[in-house]
């Protein structure tokens, strides 16, 4: 397998510290807690942005692909 090709690495608004690694081919929005702070965040992939959030209870009740 090739290398996986990035689009660049997101830091945590918050904390500075975690890192979220943008690939090339990635788009649309995804919640994800930062792995240092534990802050919940929205990742805009199209704008490589990360800002603070509300975590979502009772996610795996939305489940959209099964």
């Amino acid at each position: 397998m090739e290398g996986i090709k990035t689009k660049g690495v997101i830091k945590c608004p918050c904390c500075r510290k975690g890192k979220i690694v943008a690939y090339e081919d990635a788009a649309g929005k995804s919640s994800i807690q930062c792995s240092k702070c534990h802050t919940f965040l929205l990742v805009d992939y199209d704008k490589m942005t990360a800002e603070p959030t509300l975590r979502e209870k009772e996610v795996y009740k939305m489940v959209v692909n099964e």
